[in-house]
């Protein structure tokens, strides 16, 4: 029976892990049934380049191969279901900080050999650059369904003899750091993970907690065979949390959900596998939302 649950598991994987894929959902659960957006002016300092960052983040935001949204141009905004507004505040500060040591030489002897140096302290400064958004995206009714306001701050250090850093460049990616967070709030992303199995034997027989330690090893080679292990141990030790939690991490990977969701709140009630299984919980809990995001996104439900 073991082998029946898990002969869809691919053979190779790295180390003591097993690979598992799942989908981060969108932080706005509004936004999955928005298709086409018109992205129209910002107000503020460094709007423009933000618009313009955020434009280009949604028109290449994917979910698989197809794109997540439809940017209609400007001007055209009566052809979207969706609006994104907003405004950015810019703040350009030098701030000072710990001055620079140089270490000149004060005195050489006659062969030209330093034997004496100075020390000369430079002020410095941090130049801090703080991009400020308030975006917020409306639906056709006029509803808010999503907002950003998360500042991003970069700083770069100078001393009084060096040139002051350019802010077009520190702006330029402040800008794209925000517009790159805003389409992943938006849209459902699909991660690999390489999960590492727990590996600790304590409270098995010898047998069992030799038997144990080989399906560890074979999760390198042979993923379905240490699935298969970890099955019949936990099976014969269903107090051991690390063979009950590692045949969740089995049943996660070939996609039988429900099946990992039971052995992970079962680990949960188990020493030593409370952490993991929350952890794993978690995971699920999350692929299931962005199920959904998708079931309203692509019209299933």
């Amino acid at each position: 029976m073991a082998a029946a649950l898990f002969c869809a598991i691919g053979a190779s994987v790295q180390a003591e892990t097993l690979p598992i894929d799942y989908i981060v959902p969108a932080s706005s659960d509004g936004a999955a049934s928005v298709h086409r957006i018109a992205v129209e002016r910002f107000d503020g300092k460094a709007s423009g380049a933000l618009r313009d960052k955020i434009t280009d983040h949604l028109r290449e935001a994917t979910f698989g191969p197809d794109p997540w949204f439809a940017v209609v141009p400007e001007g055209f905004a009566s052809d979207a279901d969706s609006i994104m507004t907003g405004n950015t505040d810019l703040r350009v500060d030098a701030r000072e900080t710990t001055p620079k040591t140089v270490r000149r030489c004060a005195e050489k002897d006659d062969k030209g050999k330093c034997i004496k140096e100075s020390e000369r302290k430079i002020p410095c400064n941090n130049l801090v650059v703080t991009v400020t958004p308030a975006v917020k995206l409306i639906d056709h009714d006029g509803r808010e369904i999503y907002r950003n306001a998360n500042a991003v701050t970069e700083s770069k250090r100078f001393c009084e003899d060096e040139s002051r850093p350019s802010t077009e460049p520190m702006i330029a990616r402040l800008t794209d750091q925000i517009a790159s967070r805003i389409a992943a709030d938006l849209v459902p992303s699909e991660r690999r993970a390489d999960i590492r199995v727990l590996e600790s034997r304590k409270g098995l027989s010898k047998a069992d907690a030799e038997m144990f330690k080989n399906a560890v090893k074979l999760t390198k080679s042979d993923a379905p065979g240490a699935c298969e292990k970890f099955a019949m141990l936990a099976e014969a030790n269903p107090s051991h949390a690390p063979s009950v939690f590692n045949i969740g991490l089995c049943s996660e990977m070939t996609g039988k959900t429900d099946s990992a969701r039971y052995e992970y709140e079962r680990a949960l009630q188990l020493d030593g596998g409370g952490d993991y299984a929350r952890e794993a919980i978690a995971r699920l809990n999350g692929n299931a939302r962005a199920d959904r995001q998708i079931a309203v996104h692509y019209g299933d439900e």
